[in-house]
């Protein structure tokens, strides 16, 4: 009976740490972003990453020009443009970032004023949505500030996705079942 209570109590401690392991691992979630429409089918393609630590319904990072200090709830950022005849193809990351701004749920990214993206590397300049772009609307812009000197401009709204991650989630989530199916044994034996 002792075996039995104790085997009973350690299945629901698993299962609960289980459960929260899989809550707390799916915090962070990972986004995918593209946005098509620029000259010979060229595209912007990117992934952030972020967690809603406020809980605003808003993903918010920016770049306090004063100090250079990053604030906000990004963990990771990177974005491609894949070249065409007006502007050479590049890459940037969290490090060129100056702002994003994305409401969780919505499908486009820049549709509304509080949204968008705005990247001033050393090298090369993106832009998306009527926050950074104000009146010239939700589409995009990609520029060079190094020869070749060009840039490109979309009319169109940069669409996001959720990547799914179950790196980690689907084993914490099996070990909760697992844990869960064990106590219902010992809780039949009785």
């Amino acid at each position: 009976m002792h075996n039995q209570s104790f085997a009973l109590k350690f299945a629901f401690a698993l299962a609960t740490a289980g459960l929260f392991g899989a809550s707390s691992a799916s915090a962070t979630t990972h986004y995918r972003f593209t946005q098509d429409g620029y000259a010979d089918g060229a595209l912007v393609i990117g992934t952030f990453s972020g967690t809603d630590v406020n809980s605003d319904g808003t993903l918010l990072y920016h770049v306090d020009m004063g100090s250079g200090a990053s604030l906000g709830e990004l963990t990771s950022f990177s974005m491609s443009f894949s070249g065409n005849s007006l502007m050479t193809p590049f890459s940037v990351g969290m490090g060129d970032l100056n702002v994003l701004s994305y409401v969780l749920g919505s499908g486009g990214l820049g549709d509304v004023i509080s949204e968008g993206i705005e990247v001033v590397g050393l090298q090369y300049f993106y832009a998306t949505g009527e926050g950074p772009l104000g009146d010239e609307g939700p589409g995009g812009i990609v520029a060079s500030f190094i020869a070749p000197f060009g840039g490109d401009r979309s009319p169109n709204v940069a669409r996001v996705t959720i990547v799914p991650d179950g790196s980690v989630t689907l084993p914490m989530f099996a070990l909760s079942c697992g844990a869960l199916t064990l106590g219902s044994r010992v809780i039949r034996r009785k």
